[in-house]
C-alpha cells in the first residue's frame, strides 16, 4: 500500500473513532448532569457548560495552526498529547471525580 494510502486509513480510523465514541460520551455526561442538577438550574448549568466546551475549540484550531506553523507536526503532536495527560491526570486525582455521588443514591 503506497504511504499515502496508510495516512488516508489512519485518518479515517480516527474520525471513526470520534464519530462512534462521541454520541457514547455525550449521553452520559449529558444523563449524570440531569439527574444531579436541580430543575431550576438546569438552563444556566448547561448553557455554561456549552460555553466552556465548544467556546474552546476555535482556541485550540488556533493554537494547533500557530504550533504546526511555527514548530512543526511533531512538536506540535507532542505539545497536545502531553496537554491531554496532564487533563488526564488531574482529572483522575481530583477528589470530586472520584468521590462523585453514584446516580443510584438519592441527593
Amino acid at each position: 500500500m503506497p504511504r499515502v494510502g496508510r495516512k488516508k486509513t489512519r485518518g479515517a480510523v480516527s474520525g471513526l473513532e470520534g464519530i462512534l465514541t462521541a454520541p457514547i460520551y455525550n449521553v452520559a455526561q449529558f444523563s449524570y448532569r440531569l439527574s444531579l442538577i436541580p430543575d431550576a438550574l438546569q438552563g444556566r448549568v448547561n448553557s455554561t457548560f456549552r460555553l466552556l466546551a465548544f467556546g474552546f475549540t476555535p482556541l485550540g484550531a488556533a493554537a494547533s495552526g500557530l504550533l504546526l506553523e511555527y514548530a512543526g507536526a511533531t512538536a506540535t503532536v507532542l505539545v497536545f498529547a502531553l496537554w491531554y495527560l496532564l487533563l488526564a491526570v488531574l482529572t483522575t486525582f481530583n477528589d470530586n471525580v472520584r468521590r462523585a455521588r453514584p446516580l443510584d443514591r438519592p441527593a
